[in-house]
């Protein structure tokens, strides 16, 4: 886990969407374990999408729907056109989709509407979207200005634990984190 740290408008949001191709570089190249991303067209860019999600500050959830199958969008990637037009998901992608809720402690809410739930609650189902991505990276986009230091850390624990699952997550995972000023 890697944590980047900056001043409000430093280009954080702007280098994790960069990252994810939501966004083009404007000059230069962001090269990824040898494979230069920046240079990504049509379906290797596409397949890059699915190897890399963001988890967005405002969270981009279907608020009408129920907190499973916003969940289960995770996974459109992976469906065909027509399994996806008619919300078709596999029984296994359903449980997959409840166990991940219940590792972050919220698989009681299943059932009921996204626009129910608090923003914290919210924020889960994100998370549980990207994890059902079964991406190898997830680029978390958060609005941590607004926390103390204690509260952030907290809650990057939390955050770590609910993708790892068990309270030894932390033995299991390498983190650092790039303090100071970003420039791009």
């Amino acid at each position: 886990m890697i944590g980047i740290i900056g001043k409000s408008g430093a280009g954080k949001s702007t280098l994790l969407r960069m990252l994810n191709r939501l966004t083009s570089e404007t000059e230069g190249r962001i090269i990824l374990e040898g494979r230069n991303i920046t240079a990504l067209r049509g379906a290797k860019r596409r397949s890059w999408y699915s190897e890399c999600t963001v988890i967005f500050q405002q969270f981009n959830l279907v608020r009408r729907m129920d907190v499973v199958s916003n969940g289960l969008h995770g996974t459109l990637n992976k469906r065909m056109t027509f399994a996806t037009m008619f919300n078709f998901c596999t029984l296994e992608d359903i449980h997959t989709a409840i166990e991940i809720l219940d590792r972050l402690g919220i698989s009681e809410q299943a059932p009921k509407r996204a626009e129910a739930l608090s923003g914290g609650l919210q924020q889960r189902v994100a998370i549980a979207r990207a994890l059902m991505q079964a991406a190898r990276i997830i680029l978390a986009l958060a609005a941590a200005t607004a926390l103390s230091t204690d509260a952030f850390a907290q809650d990057i624990e939390e955050f770590r634990i609910g993708i790892l699952g068990g309270e030894n997550a932390q033995n299991r995972l390498n983190t650092r984190s790039c303090l100071g000023d970003l420039t791009i």
